[in-house]
């Protein structure tokens, strides 16, 4: 739970800076580097292998001038498993064993960002941002046994779960160009959001067969892990 109007103040003082930057002018005169207008990103989680960088499958961001940007993450995945298996375990009196197990789950993220860089000429170019974000999944896991005593397939479990989040999210990096238009980014960020969602679960295994139906719906603040990133710049 949240302490009483914490994410409050927070967002407003990260806003307040925001606003009190706004759209910074720039002197064509005095600028030595200058931002190319498009570019992807892609974050690194192990050698050479790359994932979305900011909530979704493609994180792209344009560049207003050389001291602000808009940055949108648009991602969707969606992963589906069948397993069979002979794990015996015991139901009431007979001795049965569970076969198939089908579990797919989809996620979907958006989110959009408005990037400041106070001093873009510096080698090590520091940004800070904010904006909402929206994302929600969806999941289905059905599962059958074999019955020893009737010598029938018969479902054992089932389960179905929505869950929405959305909220505002700040962040702040480190980027650097290695090269004209490719940099690495050092990305972190905290996030303010909302959670609601809702999962009912059947089991039928039993002599009597029940549903549990649990419920989410609370605030929460929290501290996302630092990212590490390429960006490459059209």
């Amino acid at each position: 739970m949240l302490k009483k109007n914490s994410p409050f103040a927070l967002s407003v003082i990260f806003v307040f800076l925001l606003v009190s930057i706004g759209f910074p002018q720039e002197n064509p005169d005095s600028t030595r580097f200058t931002f190319p207008k498009f570019s992807i990103q892609l974050r690194i989680v192990e050698f050479l292998r790359f994932m979305d960088f900011r909530g979704g499958s493609v994180s792209f961001k344009y560049h207003f001038n050389n001291t602000s940007a808009l940055r949108v993450g648009l991602g969707f995945s969606a992963d589906k498993r069948q397993i069979e298996n002979s794990d015996y375990f015991y139901n009431t009196d007979s001795l049965d064993s569970q076969l198939n197990k089908d579990d797919s789950k989809i996620y979907t993220n958006i989110s959009v960002q408005y990037i400041i860089y106070p001093n873009p000429n510096d080698d090590i170019k520091f940004y800070f941002g904010a904006g909402p974000f929206f994302g929600w999944a969806n999941q289905s896991y059905n599962s059958t046994y074999w019955n020893a005593d009737s010598g029938k397939i018969l479902p054992y479990k089932d389960i179905k779960s929505s869950t929405r989040r959305f909220g505002l999210e700040l962040t702040a990096g480190l980027e650097w160009f290695f090269m004209r238009n490719m940099s690495l980014l050092f990305d972190y960020s905290l996030t303010i959001g909302y959670r609601q969602g809702e999962s009912t679960e059947n089991k039928y295994s039993y002599a009597q067969p029940f549903t549990y139906i649990y419920k989410v719906n609370n605030s929460y603040i929290q501290w996302n892990t630092i990212k590490f990133g390429l960006s490459v710049y059209l």
